[in-house]
């Protein structure tokens, strides 16, 4: 089961941004029982991904993404209760409203059948970073839009949670890397602030165009779509990471 669930807030957009998202993390494992938090904790790979953002309308939403069904049971679920219409930040003294509870759900198969059974999709695809997204390897920060690096990030994720199938292969994503590039991008360095440390990051978006055959593209498409739910890079389960797709047009200078 693949989940996402946008709960409307009553922050104000003047004070406040996604930086206070890894507050909301608490709050998300406040939800879960001691021994699934503990699990959750200890889990390099995390079966969700969180984050606040803000709207065209300018409210701020909170948006809790399900990677598999046990996390929706154990914790999601507890989210959309309407019973809980109000959190409260405790190191902040901040009481929180929620409003506007949505959801939708789709499953792994369904995923990969949408993605593999279109056969007109565009080989550019854009992608809008929502939040501060960054990667570490080699033990220091990458702020940098990296193929390999995203695609993997994507992949193991992926595998990690899909029950039954298969995507990450050393072969696989060393093709994919030399058959796919960044063809325009619009960045630019940011900031993201969690557990009082503060980690360099990019924001933005860029448009990847694939040259290879259509299988590898509609795997591109999978791995894309895939990443609206899961994020990409490090810290997406304390807000880093969210990803939009945005459907892609040539402007008139070709970007």
């Amino acid at each position: 089961m693949l989940g996402s669930i946008r709960i409307g807030t009553d922050l104000d957009p003047a004070k406040y941004d996604y930086n206070i998202s890894s507050v909301f993390h608490g709050l998300l494992m406040e939800q879960a029982e001691p021994d699934y938090g503990e699990l959750l904790h200890q889990s390099q790979l995390k079966p969700y991904s969180q984050y606040l953002m803000r709207t065209k309308e300018n409210q701020m939403v909170w948006v809790i993404n399900c990677l598999n069904e046990e996390f929706y049971q154990k914790v999601g679920k507890k989210l959309v209760d309407p019973e809980l219409s109000q959190v409260f930040i405790r190191h902040k003294d901040l009481v929180v409203n929620l409003k506007g509870k949505e959801t939708d759900f789709t499953s792994y198969p369904e995923l990969v059948a949408e993605h593999y059974s279109s056969p007109a999709k565009s080989r550019n695809h854009r992608l809008r970073l929502l939040t501060p997204m960054g990667f570490k390897s080699g033990g220091r920060y990458e702020i940098l839009p990296d193929l390999r690096l995203m695609f993997q990030s994507i992949m193991r994720r992926f595998d990690a949670f899909s029950d039954g199938y298969h995507l990450f292969d050393k072969e696989a994503l060393v093709h994919l890397t030399e058959h796919c590039h960044i063809t325009s991008y619009r960045l630019s360095s940011s900031r993201f602030h969690v557990e009082g440390t503060t980690i360099p990051a990019m924001i933005g978006q860029w448009t990847t165009f694939v040259q290879g055959p259509s299988v590898m593209n509609d795997l591109v498409s999978l791995l894309m779509a895939y990443a609206t739910y899961s994020g990409i890079g490090i810290k997406t389960a304390m807000g880093m990471g969210a990803v939009s797709l945005v459907p892609y047009k040539r402007s008139q200078n070709g970007n």
